[in-house]
């Protein structure tokens, strides 16, 4: 079996694209402006610096997070935080929503939440079948082929 990697499915890589992008520029016309453009524009440049940080470090974290789902568990790695990993042997059950889907562990109580559609991965689904874990599908309305 190999590894199969799940994205979120946010709208915060499109807010990074576009707060990066329209930011960045403004900081490049600003480095490039004369003198008297500089001293208006004052200590206004360093919001402008730190909102196009934050969206470079949206983009950055939609490409470098992501919930893979392995031979012996699921591991979400995240580029702001700490990494975690649960054996499929641990997950008492999944719900998925419309929008997202839960883990829970054998007491019952919620371990991970993440925006994607489970519903459009059938692999993924086939694996947690494989597993022996539980997936309830919840508000889901699927189009029968």
């Amino acid at each position: 079996m190999h590894k199969i990697e799940l994205k979120e499915e946010d709208g915060s890589m499109a807010i990074g694209v576009l707060t990066a992008g329209i930011f960045t520029v403004i900081l490049v016309m600003y480095l490039f402006s004369s003198k008297e453009v500089k001293e208006a524009a004052g200590s206004m440049i360093w919001l402008v610096a730190i909102v196009a940080a934050i969206g470079w470090a949206l983009i950055y974290d939609h490409y470098r997070s992501g919930m893979v789902f392995e031979e012996d568990g699921i591991r979400m790695v995240q580029a702001f935080g700490r990494n975690k990993y649960w054996a499929y042997a641990d997950i008492s059950e999944i719900i998925a929503r419309k929008k997202m889907f839960m883990i829970y562990d054998a007491n019952g109580r919620r371990i991970a939440v993440y925006g994607a559609h489970l519903e459009k991965h059938p692999e993924i689904l086939q694996i947690l079948e494989d597993k022996h874990v539980p997936v309830q599908m919840l508000d889901i309305h699927q189009k029968n082929d």
